[in-house]
């Protein structure tokens, strides 16, 4: 996870993930899994996150 401040009260941030799944060709686990994703079609699966906060108090 990377972090940048833009200003005392606001900042950006940027998640990802990446799974590789290998193996497992023929069974109920063939696709890459990320939690809270669906399963992949594929042995592969990206997830990214980006946010931008603002804190209104303080």
């Amino acid at each position: 996870m990377a972090d940048y401040s833009f200003s005392k009260r606001t900042d950006v941030y940027v998640e990802g993930v990446y799974h590789h799944a290998y193996g497992a060709a023929g069974s109920a686990f063939e696709g890459a899994d990320i939690n809270g994703l669906g399963q992949s079609s594929t042995g592969n699966q990206v997830a990214a996150t980006v946010g931008l906060r603002t804190q209104l108090n303080g």
